[in-house]
């Protein structure tokens, strides 16, 4: 017997006649199969392109057992910590537990870890050391560069280091991703993709804006506020450069957004 769901463990993929699957996203939210909850419509897109997906929504991060629940995927792990960033999920303005996840089934809080995109990744990673591991949604991107973080008083580096993922897909990903799979499918490099940073040991040669390093911004607010306003002011442009920021002695590269037609991006 066939299901029309996103399969959530083995059995289910199984019932889809699916031995592995070929990507599979795991979320902070709760699965409800509506375009309103992020994940499960990036699947569906991902699916109408011929791939066999599957979600992994709440999982227990106590443990890695739910991490498995879907084995491996052959191309990559996804990963979002749902609709909002986990820390305004679990946190009132006034850092104070919140009482309801609108997010989850029922309401129920509690169902998603503080920083959920570093607890969910660094979990695949003790399932699974090998595997491309992608990051998308709002946590992830509004934490890619080195940013302050409200809730510790503290500057911290981009979300990709403490990760340790492989890329952060940032905006609207849904292209993106169908670009990573079809090149992770033929092996090509994971760069030079419109929509994502990545971390490099090398300055790129092609011509960017370097930003003031982590290091420098967490020393300097003032500095922080015009860095922020120069990252802002070079994005809206018409042709965006890539933007560079160094950590110790690695580099963040942020490639820039990139608007193609349709013609365009099938030919990708």
């Amino acid at each position: 017997m066939s299901i029309n769901f996103l399969p959530t463990n083995l059995k289910e993929a199984k019932q889809k006649g699916w031995n592995q699957l070929d990507i599979i996203l795991v979320t902070g939210d709760a699965y409800v199969d509506h375009p309103s909850f992020g994940a499960a419509l990036i699947c569906r897109y991902l699916e109408s392109h011929g791939y066999k997906v599957g979600i992994i929504p709440q999982p227990n991060w106590h443990n890695t057992t739910d991490f498995k629940a879907l084995g491996k995927p052959r191309l990559f792990f996804g990963v979002t910590a749902g609709n909002l960033d986990s820390m305004v999920a679990n946190y009132t303005s006034e850092k104070r537990k919140r009482k309801i996840d609108m997010y989850s089934e029922d309401g129920k809080p509690n169902l998603r870890p503080d920083r959920a995109t570093i607890v969910y990744t660094n979990c695949i990673k003790q399932c699974y050391p090998d595997t491309t591991i992608i990051l998308g949604g709002l946590e992830a991107s509004l934490r890619r560069l080195a940013h302050y973080d409200y809730w510790s008083n503290k500057f911290r580096r981009s979300l990709l280091f403490d990760s340790r993922a492989n890329l952060i897909v940032y905006g609207m990903g849904e292209k993106t991703l169908v670009n990573i799979a079809r090149k992770i499918d033929a092996n090509k490099p994971l760069t030079n993709i419109p929509n994502t940073a990545y971390i490099s040991r090398e300055i790129p040669e092609k011509p960017h804006i370097e930003l003031p390093s982590y290091e420098e911004l967490k020393e300097d607010k003032k500095l922080y506020a015009q860095t922020s306003l120069k990252h802002a002011q070079e994005i809206a442009k018409k042709e965006p450069l890539p933007i560079v920021q160094k950590h110790q002695n690695r580099y963040l590269v942020i490639e820039p957004p990139k608007l193609v037609d349709q013609k365009t991006y099938d030919s990708i």
